[in-house]
């Protein structure tokens, strides 16, 4: 069967129509739509409108129970749960400590500061600008990769 659905059609029933595919839905242990979708495939077959390739084809898809269509969803729904949690647990490996920045001197800290910005690292250099300011100033890093202080006060 499609999974992309490119020909979805509404159909109304009559009820007679819907009781004989209640039976046959029965019958053969079949979902809703793979009994309509099997009825329309023997018809077009019976009337010569699709070859024998086509009609076993729909036929096994159409055919299969409902349970076994239920159960290989269940599989695989699980399968992306198990993948979802592996992912997971690989995210929190990468998360790293964050470095307390309150026990750098100056030095240290403009040193942190000029590696950050050098490598990139957002995070770090917006924690460190944060322990800055409660010290009272700013930290600025010119185009030579010099970090220099710029007192608030």
């Amino acid at each position: 069967m499609s999974e992309d659905r490119p020909n979805v059609c509404i159909v109304f029933l009559p009820t007679e129509l819907f009781v004989g595919l209640i039976k046959k839905m029965a019958k053969y242990e079949i979902g809703k739509s793979s009994a309509i979708l099997d009825s329309i495939n023997e018809d077009l077959h019976n009337q010569g409108f699709i070859d024998d390739e086509t009609y076993f084809k729909f036929k096994e898809a159409y055919m299969r129970r409902l349970v076994d269509v239920v159960r290989e969803r269940e599989q695989s729904s699980v399968k992306f749960e198990v993948q979802t949690a592996k992912l997971e647990v690989q995210k929190t490996k990468v998360v790293r400590k964050s470095v307390d920045y309150s026990s750098f001197n100056d030095a240290a800290l403009m040193d942190a500061y000029r590696r950050a910005v050098s490598g990139n690292d957002v995070v770090s250099t917006q924690l460190i600008q944060g322990e800055a300011r409660k010290r009272g100033y700013k930290l600025r890093v010119d185009d030579s990769g010099n970090v220099s202080v710029v007192s608030l006060k």
